[in-house]
């Protein structure tokens, strides 16, 4: 026979009742502990289910909070909401603010995670974002949305740059002439790749960025081939000036 609780009886198996009881047991202050502690580790697990790497909590957050940015926003109205790439457009935005503030380390141990856990692609991402990339390229496929390209070929644009991200960036050195960057440039160039960027970082490098570019600016070699260059300036957490240099190619 089936005995029925009583009333009495039943509270005792009441869930909001077990935590009260708890609270008074261990006290409030070790029973937030405990729940901070739990939430934390819940954290640390869904993070590293999204992302495929486990990263300290504070540094999670705020990587999930990228999906708030206007470039995330963006992106996700050029691409759809379904696309593989969006968590890891969340990491590249956050790499690109550490890398804005100079926290060198930590986007050093992100890419070193994302590299052994996840490959190539979305390791491109994650350089996106440490180059400052990745915001140029959301604005490449916004204007090609505001084109009315449609979604798909939106798609194919973006993917074409993750997986070709190393053969359309030249990244400038003190130690390259200006020959050189002129050759690399116009190598693109020719070839009519819609969208490839220069970068450079330090004064002797941006000096030899510069003067490149100017010197095939004045010889009618971009503009008159169709490229609209953009320059970027910034300067990185430790005062150094790092510039980028994004070439579009408009056939009008």
């Amino acid at each position: 026979m089936v005995k029925l609780l009583s009333a009495n009886e039943s509270e005792l198996f009441d869930p909001n009742k077990i935590l009260v009881e708890a609270v008074k047991a261990l006290g409030t202050a070790a029973y937030d502990k405990l729940k901070e502690k739990f939430l934390d580790k819940w954290k640390e697990s869904q993070f590293k289910k999204d992302f495929g790497f486990t990263d300290d909590v504070e540094n999670a957050k705020k990587i999930y909070e990228m999906d708030k940015t206007a470039s995330f926003q963006t992106l996700k109205e050029c691409i759809g909401n379904s696309h593989w790439a969006l968590n890891f457009i969340k990491v590249g935005l956050r790499i690109s603010d550490l890398s804005d503030v100079g926290e060198r380390r930590k986007v050093d141990e992100i890419r070193s995670e994302i590299r052994k856990s996840k490959g190539i692609r979305p390791l491109n991402i994650v350089n996106m974002g440490s180059t400052g990339a990745i915001k140029g390229v959301i604005n490449f496929l916004d204007n090609l949305r505001k084109n009315d390209y449609s979604k798909e070929a939106i798609i194919e644009e973006f993917e074409s740059i993750i997986y070709n991200w190393e053969n359309i960036t030249i990244f400038v050195d003190k130690s390259i002439s200006k020959d050189a960057v002129k050759i690399k440039i116009y190598d693109k160039i020719e070839k009519k790749i819609p969208l490839f960027f220069v970068f450079s970082y330090g004064s002797d490098a941006n000096q030899i960025a510069m003067c490149s570019i100017a010197e095939m600016r004045n010889a009618n070699l971009i503009e008159q081939k169709g490229y609209l260059p953009d320059s970027q300036p910034k300067f990185d957490g430790v005062g150094t000036k790092i510039y980028m240099w994004v070439f579009e190619y408009s056939e009008s």
